[in-house]
């Protein structure tokens, strides 16, 4: 089996995507799939926010689906859709926007810091992820994005409702609990 990993139809920060709608229904008949990356949205701005936000997933699945807004382009083949993988991030992101850090966050790392620092977790009703803060020994504020089993239900019924399947980035890096879900 061939799956091609694409970016998102929708880039978080760009005007226009990397992948076309159309590029992306000329590869279709080559491919046995596509494992679209609908994850690290924040990532190239810098500015703590949450990785997935459920909003933009929701808005590459339109875009997938319809082509731009007012397109007269057909919809997506229905021999096309189940092919379609949505990636689903295991792993979160730890923004330190006053000393410029960012860094990846695993279980391994998630565990530790809630345990030392013990933050209130927030539900961020927007994005539908969950995210904390908490100081470090230097004074930096750090935001933490990590999803949870309640964001990973949220994005699985996304995928449901818009018959398309799920990837994960990446197996070992998640909670436990992700894998009952699944």
């Amino acid at each position: 089996k061939f799956f091609l990993a694409v970016p998102p139809l929708l880039p978080a920060t760009e005007k226009s995507p990397w992948l076309a709608r159309q590029d992306f229904l000329d590869l279709a008949p080559h491919v046995d799939g596509f494992s679209v990356m609908t994850y690290d949205h924040n990532t190239a701005t810098g500015r703590p926010g949450a990785n997935c936000p459920l909003p933009w997933l929701q808005a590459n699945i339109k875009h997938m689906e319809k082509g731009p807004k007012r397109s007269k382009e057909p919809p997506l083949p229905e021999a096309v859709r189940p092919r379609v993988l949505l990636g689903a991030n295991f792993y979160g992101w730890d923004f330190a926007p006053s000393r410029g850090g960012l860094a990846a966050v695993t279980v391994s790392d998630l565990v530790p810091l809630l345990q030392k620092h013990q933050p209130e977790l927030r539900w961020d009703e927007g994005v539908e992820e969950h995210t904390f803060q908490y100081q470090d020994k230097e004074g930096h504020v750090h935001h933490v994005w990590y999803p949870t089993p309640r964001s990973l239900e949220a994005r699985l019924q996304v995928a449901r409702d818009a018959g398309v399947g799920i990837s994960v980035w990446e197996l070992g890096q998640g909670l436990e609990r992700f894998f009952d879900l699944l």
